[in-house]
């Protein structure tokens, strides 16, 4: 019996290794995080707060209160005025911009957006326009650019209102950038040059019916989601290391149940023990002796049948 449970103990131990080496990341597999950068807060990794240029051009929206837009969200930091721009530093592979986008029924108010981006000092192709739809409602977390396929070394990233034509604003609020944790080799590192793939067109724009988007998104949306992908995969292999122990239990008592009747039963049973029939005698051989002290003689008893006897 303990022999039959320690091969289901190890039997189990190895499926839940099988099951933890499938589900669970492994060294050498590329394991990365994501990190924000905050208009008011800064880099949750550095805290390095992004500048704001030029200086006095921006207001903080929590802390302004003659400011055209007075959205229902934490912090932002806007401009009404060109030429403004956000820059900021980070070390990753991926990056997304998120700004707030005012739809102001009055004209007379700057609500367009025209945002031009570069990298490095490099521009960018991508570039955001959005004209309001006049509804006075806020769009909440909206990408404005989103970049991938970084190199991961040290970026320089500068966000420009700077449009001859219109009277444009930028309501910034934060950005989010990927690192990749995992020790990455001198043959597999990209090359300086970054090739940039983005996820939006060269011209992004927010269409005006979009009442969906009209809800306000925290900046960690994907917190919960990090954590269940974490946590996750350990609670399948605890469960499914359960139903296996559980499945092999009782699939082996139908096999005890049918070899009962051949089992050896203990040492100490009683039916060990001699038994004996009171009623079955055995006869014993007849000794005679015919003079005290001399030797013992084995004779057959007279017979019935004998002619003496008739």
């Amino acid at each position: 019996m303990k022999r039959h449970l320690c091969n289901r103990f190890y039997c189990t131990l190895s499926l839940t290794n099988i099951l933890l080496s499938t589900f669970l990341p492994l060294p050498g597999i590329a394991q990365t995080e994501l990190r924000y950068i905050d208009d008011q807060n800064g880099d949750s990794a550095t805290g390095e707060v992004p500048a704001l240029g030029p200086y006095g051009g921006w207001a903080q929206g929590s802390m302004c209160s003659g400011c055209a837009f007075d959205p229902d969200h934490d912090t932002t930091h806007d401009t009404t005025d060109s030429p403004r721009t956000v820059q900021f530093n980070f070390t990753g592979i991926s990056l997304d911009i998120y700004c707030i986008i005012p739809n102001d029924s009055d004209l007379s108010i700057a609500s367009t957006y025209d945002l031009t981006f570069s990298l490095d000092g490099k521009p960018l192709q991508q570039t955001f326009t959005h004209s309001s739809d006049l509804s006075n409602l806020f769009i909440y977390n909206v990408s404005v650019l989103s970049l991938t396929d970084l190199a991961q070394v040290l970026h320089t990233f500068t966000i420009e209102v700077s449009s001859p034509t219109v009277n444009s604003t930028l309501l910034f609020d934060y950005a989010r950038y990927t690192v990749n944790l995992a020790p990455v080799s001198a043959s597999s590192a990209p090359a300086s040059e970054s090739s940039i793939t983005s996820a939006a067109p060269a011209s992004s724009s927010i269409a005006t019916a979009a009442p969906a988007l009209n809800t306000h998104l925290t900046k960690h949306t994907s917190l919960p989601i990090i954590i269940s992908s974490v946590l996750g995969p350990i609670i399948l292999v605890l469960i499914s290391s359960v139903l296996i122990f559980v499945y092999r239990r009782r699939r082996k008592h139908p096999l005890q149940r049918r070899f009962a009747p051949f089992s050896t039963p203990p040492r100490n049973s009683s039916t060990y023990l001699l038994q004996i029939n009171p009623f079955i005698t055995i006869p014993s051989p007849a000794f005679y002796y015919d003079l005290p002290g001399a030797y013992l003689a084995r004779q057959d008893p007279p017979s019935p049948y004998s002619a003496g006897g008739q």
